[in-house]
């Protein structure tokens, strides 16, 4: 039996869970020792690819966090902008003025998709005539802008997502590559000496299933 496939949803944990398994195994057999300097680059590649991913995902924290920052402070803007607005017009939410700028409540105004509230808030900016919108112009304008930097930031993730994700996934082609040789070769060994078909699986983990699987049946009783 070829040693499990691995894949890029495998998680680095049990990657190096199976890579210093095999190389524990192949240290505590004498007939195995000399294919030690097999595995010597494995525990490289993980690190390697783990130390990459590390990186991509502090990248994409950062991101969601300044998407999510710039969101929340542009909802604060346009709630309190909405707020001295509606004073303005004496509480009317019905009043021209008002509805120039909210066609809904400003608490429903910022619930809606991010995209869309960026839009709207560029649009109130053309107005030059609302002293209370001047009073907020600078700050609408700032955090309408961080707001769009960060939804471009979040577009732009897409593709590094994918790569990291191949990277991944090669890493997992090549260990399973790199175990299966492994287990060719153990096997020739164990032809060699007679060591029986199964004793090149020793050297590699199996998962609870597969070991119940091996398990002899109990003979009635």
């Amino acid at each position: 039996m070829s040693p499990r496939k691995l894949s890029a949803e495998t998680t680095f944990a049990d990657l190096e869970s199976e890579v210093m398994f095999t190389i524990a195994g192949l240290g505590a057999d004498p007939d195995a020792r000399s294919l030690l300097g097999e595995t010597a680059d494995w525990l490289g590649w993980i690190d390697a690819a783990q130390k990459e991913d590390r990186v991509f995902r502090q990248q994409e924290a950062n991101v969601e966090a300044t998407r999510v920052v710039a969101n929340g402070r542009l909802d604060l803007t346009c709630i309190a902008f909405g707020k001295r607005l509606l004073g303005a017009c004496n509480q009317d939410r019905l009043s021209p003025r008002f509805t120039r700028f909210f066609a809904k409540p400003p608490l429903a105004f910022v619930k809606q998709a991010l995209a869309k509230q960026i839009t709207a808030v560029f649009g109130w900016l053309s107005v030059t005539d609302d002293d209370v919108l001047e009073t907020y112009r600078v700050d609408l304008q700032e955090c309408a802008t961080n707001a769009r930097a960060a939804q471009d930031a979040t577009s732009a993730i897409g593709p590094l997502r994918g790569t990291n994700k191949a990277r991944r996934a090669k890493l997992a082609e090549d260990l399973t590559r790199e175990r299966d040789g492994l287990h060719r070769q153990l096997g020739e060994i164990a032809d060699d000496k007679s060591l029986g078909r199964t004793w090149a699986d020793l050297f590699f983990k199996k998962t609870r299933r597969e070991d119940d699987e091996e398990a002899p049946t109990p003979a009635p009783t």
